[in-house]
């Protein structure tokens, strides 16, 4: 990650079970969980798919908080608190659904040096939390050079991280884009530049500052949910002239923010 803040959590008692098929989520039945809330409304939840079809991606269920880990796995976070330990399981087990479907047989996901898990060969993803949700997303490499995926809970960026975070010309940008409801465009710009991140960091190997990077919006009629560019402003960063670098969609709630970030493995890896 570039970095952050821990938003405040979205406080209530039912939370909608948001599942999906294939990339697209919808939302589904609800379940308790305490003091914790991530709830899409149908309209939000069912408008935007956050990858291509090829991606699967899962939202967790209540009982992968509490799944097993293998030895590797759990070594990475035997010294944690309990919250931390039982979030990670969840993201492992989401992980290994998502996995499965894309017929790779279950094993462990053990974490990297630079703390992203070891993707099976053949296959690359992304997994996120927040407090009362977590998700994962994955596809094949033949298909996808990078994938990302970010949650945050709604409401606004604080106000003395909106300049780490957002560029002056990100800041511009917003003044043309509509308010958002239940969040607001810096905390949707974190959100963006941390699934980037995800996307852009095992593909490179080269560390960004968020103020590296710009971050545009296009916004779908419904306002909660759209697309996003991103740019690179520093020289030997870059991809090549004429490549595309990310592909970005994003979707909002009540509770949260969720952005997605791909890549397509037709084009090259050289950065300039």
């Amino acid at each position: 990650m570039f970095g952050g803040n821990i938003p405040p959590k979205c406080l209530g008692r039912d939370i909608p079970m948001i599942e999906s098929s294939g990339a697209r989520i919808r939302s589904s039945k609800t379940y308790a969980t305490s003091n914790e809330c991530i709830c899409f409304t149908g309209n939000t939840a069912g408008s935007l798919s956050l990858f291509p079809s090829s991606v699967v991606m899962r939202i967790a269920t209540p009982e992968m908080y509490g799944a097993g880990l293998y030895p590797e796995e759990a070594l990475a976070v035997s010294y944690s608190v309990s919250g931390r330990r039982r979030e990670f399981a969840a993201g492992r087990a989401c992980a290994r659904s998502v996995l499965s479907n894309l017929g790779v047989i279950p094993g462990p996901l053990p974490v990297r040096r630079d703390r992203s898990p070891a993707w099976p060969n053949g296959y690359l993803g992304s997994i996120t939390h927040c407090p009362g949700f977590c998700c994962a997303a994955a596809a094949s490499d033949r298909e996808f050079s990078a994938l990302g995926v970010d949650a945050e809970t709604a409401g606004p960026l604080a106000p003395e991280l909106v300049t780490l975070i957002c560029r002056s010309d990100d800041i511009e940008h917003f003044s043309g884009l509509p308010p958002l409801k239940f969040s607001d465009w810096p905390k949707l710009t974190f959100s963006a530049k941390e699934a980037f991140y995800k996307a852009y960091r095992p593909l490179t190997g080269a560390f960004l500052d968020f103020l590296e990077v710009s971050i545009r919006f296009s916004v779908a009629p419904c306002s909660a949910c759209g697309e996003f560019r991103v740019q690179i402003n520093t020289p030997g960063k870059r991809f090549g002239r004429g490549q595309p670098a990310f592909e970005g969609r994003w979707m909002s709630s009540e509770c949260l923010v969720l952005t997605g970030v791909h890549r397509s493995a037709i084009y090259g890896n050289t950065l300039c």
